[in-house]
């Protein structure tokens, strides 16, 4: 490994590119952007969205801060109410609610960027968002592929738009390669530049491919993969 990164590739402070929990939330937010664009048309954003945001972790914080500054209307849980507090403190007109208010609250989206098996048949059964998307890993409580698919076609039967968060969370491993491919010369403004070439597009593609073919993103996402190996 230190042939190819420094001691602090995994976000630590002597890092080049600095931590990759930054990175993630940024290639999210792209994502989430792309999303409503196709769902909703071109000329469609995130301004006046309502948004949770369940987790102001490494890459919860900077997702927040990135839909403030797009003008949506964020609230958020996390389960340390001092990080809640700092947050709010932090950025005008952001609001709160306890963590297990999450599953139940009326907004547009809803950001997973904690802990993962937050979605199971019940939970999904009772949501009230339109958009579930975010950076958390294993959103769905599934054990198996099959599962996680059912779980996702039970979402697009209830008009909730999700995409397996592998799909568009993957800018902190983009991270990790610019480091492999760079040393101690990456940079951040190319780390940068490659997931808004790369995150938004292959959102795109995969929402395009699953409309066309009839499936929910998440299978398509599979599927793409499948097709690759």
């Amino acid at each position: 490994m230190n042939e190819h990164y420094s001691s602090q590739f995994t976000g630590g402070p002597s890092s080049p590119l600095g931590e990759t929990g930054k990175p993630t939330a940024y290639g999210t937010f792209l994502s989430l952007k792309e999303a409503v664009r196709f769902y909703e048309g071109e000329g469609m954003g995130l301004a006046g969205k309502k948004v949770v945001v369940a987790g102001l972790g490494s890459v919860g914080w900077h997702l927040a801060g990135h839909l403030v500054e797009a003008g949506a209307a964020v609230i958020v849980a996390d389960i340390n109410a001092e990080r809640v507090a700092q947050f709010v403190a932090q950025h005008e007109g952001v609001n709160s609610i306890l963590v297990d208010e999450v599953l139940s609250a009326e907004a547009d989206v809803l950001c997973p960027a904690a802990i993962g098996g937050l979605l199971d048949e019940t939970a999904i059964r009772g949501l009230n968002y339109k958009y579930v998307w975010g950076p958390a890993n294993n959103q769905l409580r599934a054990s198996s592929q099959e599962e996680e698919e059912r779980l996702a076609r039970l979402l697009l039967e209830r008009n909730v738009h999700f995409q397996v968060e592998w799909r568009h969370n993957t800018a902190g491993v983009m991270c990790g390669a610019e480091e492999y491919l760079h040393g101690a010369e990456a940079s951040y403004a190319q780390l940068v530049d490659r997931i808004e070439r790369t995150i938004p597009r292959r959102t795109r593609e995969n929402l395009q491919a699953a409309a066309r073919l009839g499936i929910t993103p998440t299978e398509n996402a599979y599927r793409s993969c499948i097709d690759k190996i």
